[in-house]
C-alpha cells in the first residue's frame, strides 16, 4: 500500500471516529431530527466501502446503544452494513426498526441479532415481511419487549399481525425459553409471554 493510501486511510478513519461518536450519544427521539437517522445509515454505507476490519470494528465499539429508524427506508445494501455492525454487537438497549425494509431484508437483521455474542433488551421489527417466523435463537436474544406486527403479508400486497396458528407457533417458542421475562407483542395490544396460555 503507498504511503499516500495510508494517510489518506487514517485521516478517514479519524473522521469517521468523530463522526460515529456523535450518534453515539443521541437521544432516542434525536434521531428523527436533522436527518440524523438518514446521515448515520450512510455512513455505515460508507464504511462497508471502504472494507475495512479496523474501522467496521471501530464502527461496532462507537454503535449506539438506543437506534431509532422508525420509518426509515434502507437498501439492501444499507441493511446489509447495519447488519455487519450488528453482527458485533454486546448489549443494546433498544433497536427500533419499525417499516425500514423491503421483503426479505429484514431477515438480514434477524440473523444479525442471532449472532450477535450480546441480548437487545427492546427490539421492534413491526411492519417488515419476514417470511417466517425466526426461531428459537432470534426470540432467546431479546430480552424484555419484541414487537413484531404487521410483519406477514397478506397476500395482496400488504401487512397483517400474525394469525392464530402462527400465534401458537410463536407461543411454542416462547415456552422453550426458561426464566424469560420477554413479551412478545403481535398486535391488537395482545402480547405472548413463556408459559401464557
Amino acid at each position: 500500500m503507498a504511503a499516500s493510501d495510508i494517510v489518506e486511510k487514517k485521516l478517514c478513519a479519524e473522521t469517521l471516529k468523530s463522526q460515529l461518536a456523535h450518534f453515539r450519544t443521541l437521544a432516542y427521539d434525536d434521531w428523527v431530527a436533522d436527518d440524523n437517522d438518514r446521515r448515520y445509515v450512510s455512513l455505515l454505507c460508507e464504511l462497508k466501502k471502504y472494507a475495512d476490519k479496523q474501522l467496521i470494528l471501530m464502527a461496532a465499539d462507537h454503535f449506539p446503544i438506543e437506534l431509532n429508524l422508525d420509518n426509515l427506508y434502507l437498501s439492501t445494501s444499507e441493511a446489509t452494513g447495519l447488519s455487519e455492525i450488528l453482527r458485533k454487537q454486546n448489549n443494546l438497549k433498544e433497536l427500533v426498526l419499525t417499516n425500514c425494509f423491503s421483503p426479505g431484508d429484514v431477515e438480514l437483521v434477524i440473523s444479525a441479532i442471532v449472532d450477535m455474542p450480546g441480548k437487545v433488551k427492546w427490539i421492534d421489527i413491526s411492519d417488515n415481511i419476514i417470511k417466517e417466523i425466526p426461531g428459537l435463537e432470534f426470540f432467546a436474544k431479546v430480552e424484555d419487549k419484541l414487537e413484531i406486527f404487521g410483519c406477514f403479508d397478506d397476500g395482496n400486497g400488504g401487512r397483517r399481525d400474525p394469525n392464530e396458528y402462527e400465534k401458537q407457533k410463536i407461543q411454542l417458542i416462547l415456552d422453550e425459553l426458561h426464566d424469560s421475562k420477554l413479551k412478545v407483542d403481535v398486535g391488537d395490544g395482545a402480547c405472548l409471554c413463556p408459559g401464557k396460555h
